[in-house]
């Protein structure tokens, strides 16, 4: 992984997740050139790989899913050309520089579409053939950089070329993409990922309970970390005490997550 890889997978991940709010309407960009070159044929696929779900492999398999099961929020993907990744390195070098005319100069979702996104042209072909697949369409990222889709499993299996079984995993059932799914050739070169063929979800880990500060536990000797060691560990104290208490500031998360807010409160009252 090179050293830039990092700082675009976050600013990347930041403009998806403010796009999430502006999903609807294509980027249009003369900027962008159109990748789809040939004609859009669902008798040639290409697999898209590493998107079987690593807990597939621990679960028991129950047999294929039920045909008619609504799949709901699934997204294409699409990828960056060699010229946007270097492009986009370059950018945020540039926006931590302060001696460059583009220091700060943040960019919206549209923007970013303009630049790092797929042409309005090529997301038409994309859509297009997902509603020939009895899909329905529910939104295009301002971004430019996925859209997204609902169906069902059995159109699901059928337009990506793969299977979706029902699997059992530590007393629970799911469904899941046991094989990679395939998209066909016309897309090879701009679909970068598919996700939503599977129901795992990420979990709460924190278990506010009898946790206090400086609590060391007598059967373990685990010693437990609670908001006022934090405070007491990074000296934070001084800041509510100066009525600095984050009013007006806002905290981004990136990536793929399910907050669960009464673990937060449990966590932020213990």
């Amino acid at each position: 992984m090179s050293c830039n890889s990092l700082p675009r997978l976050i600013f990347t991940a930041a403009v998806y997740v403010v796009g999430l709010a502006g999903i609807g309407v294509p980027a249009a960009s003369a900027q962008v050139r159109n990748r789809i070159s040939i004609p859009v044929s669902s008798d040639s696929h290409v697999e898209v790989p590493n998107s079987v779900h690593p807990r597939t492999r621990l679960a028991t398999d129950l047999g294929p899913a039920q045909a008619d099961t609504k799949l709901e929020g699934m997204t294409i993907r699409f990828s960056l050309t060699a010229t946007q990744k270097a492009a986009l390195d370059q950018l945020l070098a540039d926006l931590q520089n302060p001696s460059s005319p583009r220091y700060h100069q943040w960019l919206t979702p549209a923007q970013y579409g303009a630049q790092f996104g797929l042409s309005s042209a090529d997301i038409a072909k994309i859509t297009a053939w997902l509603t020939s697949q009895g899909f329905t369409v529910t939104g295009v990222a301002n971004s430019g950089t996925f859209v997204t889709f609902d169906g069902t499993v059995a159109q699901a299996q059928a337009a990506f070329a793969t299977s979706i079984h029902s699997l059992s995993l530590n007393g629970e059932t799911h469904f899941a993409n046991i094989t990679n799914p395939s998209v066909p050739n016309a897309f090879a070169s701009v679909v970068g990922g598919i996700t939503g063929l599977h129901n795992f979800r990420l979990k709460p880990r924190s278990r506010a309970s009898v946790v206090k500060p400086e609590f060391t536990s007598s059967v373990s000797s685990s010693h437990f970390l609670a908001p006022g060691d934090l405070y007491a560990i990074y000296d934070v104290i001084p800041l509510p005490t100066a009525s600095i208490n984050g009013t007006g500031q806002k905290v981004a998360v990136m990536g793929m997550v399910d907050i669960n807010l009464t673990d937060i409160a449990a966590f932020r009252a213990a």
